[in-house]
């Protein structure tokens, strides 16, 4: 990654692929030092040797301040049953958080992404969609002391996961709070309701972004369950710092007993052959 932004902890380039051993592979790839990218850590190849069973497993079911879709509340639920299946102690977690992190990563997010789209010519201002002009405006109103708060959050955020998680391997909790939303969905216009009450349309049902803050800590995405709509919703798995093997050995258990994806690829595959479409 280029400057500015391989230098903002919250950054990650991370693979995307159909299967976890697909995503193991390219991570492989992507991972070690590169001459053009100073940020970049000392070659780590993921080794997967061992599964879950034996080991400790803390469950979150909304991180502390998250409004959770009941769909994806009972699909990680099942997925908190399918480790305990495969052999893991699973045990529910509470974690002091609450708005504040919210705050703190908006706070970072406006500082270091909104100001770089901000334009130079006021002309471009109207060219923007609602919420990139909306964001690029709220970047160029924080002030050094919002984002010093911002950081300062962020370093207490790790203590306290530190210390709830220091009997458990790994944490587990949804992907995002809602199994989706609308395609045209604007956060900088629409809003969002969870459960009967308002949340943040821009990071209010984004469940990722804490561990962007604590960005040594390793998480992978699994779909874990199929919403009523259709789409899947995702399981996050995430470790301690720098602990990828464990993760992804457990996302490589966790996929082989949970069907979930490959049974709606293989229904989508066989329905497009019908249509006489080519497979993908």
């Amino acid at each position: 990654m280029d400057a500015p932004f391989n230098l903002d902890f919250y950054c990650h380039t991370g693979p995307i692929a159909r299967t976890v051993a697909d995503t193991k592979l390219l991570q492989n790839v992507l991972c070690g030092p590169h001459p053009d990218d100073p940020m970049t850590l000392p070659c780590h190849e993921i080794v997967t040797t061992g599964g879950v069973r034996g080991c400790r497993i803390a469950i979150s079911r909304t991180l502390g301040f998250f409004e959770v879709d009941p769909e994806v509340e009972a699909a990680l639920l099942k997925a908190a049953q399918t480790f305990h299946d495969l052999g893991a102690v699973v045990e529910e977690i509470e974690l002091p958080w609450g708005s504040e992190v919210m705050e703190a990563a908006l706070t970072h997010l406006r500082m270091i992404f909104g100001t770089s789209i901000a334009p130079e010519a006021p002309e471009d201002w109207e060219r923007m969609t609602p919420y990139a002009r909306q964001f690029a405006k709220a970047g160029l109103r924080v002030k050094p002391q919002d984002y010093l708060a911002a950081l300062t959050c962020t370093g207490r955020m790790s203590q306290e996961l530190a210390r709830a998680m220091t009997e458990f391997d790994l944490l587990i909790c949804p992907t995002t709070a809602v199994p989706a939303l609308h395609a045209d969905f604007d956060p900088g216009t629409d809003d969002l309701i969870i459960n009967g009450r308002s949340v943040d349309p821009m990071l209010g049902w984004v469940m990722t972004f804490p561990f962007n803050m604590l960005s040594s800590r390793p998480a992978i995405s699994v779909p874990c369950g199929q919403a009523e709509k259709g789409v899947p919703i995702g399981l996050q798995i995430i470790g301690h710092p720098f602990d990828d093997d464990m993760v992804f050995s457990a996302a490589l258990d966790f996929e082989k007993a949970c069907t979930v994806w490959s049974d709606m690829r293989r229904n989508f595959v066989d329905a497009e052959a019908k249509r006489g479409n080519a497979r993908i």
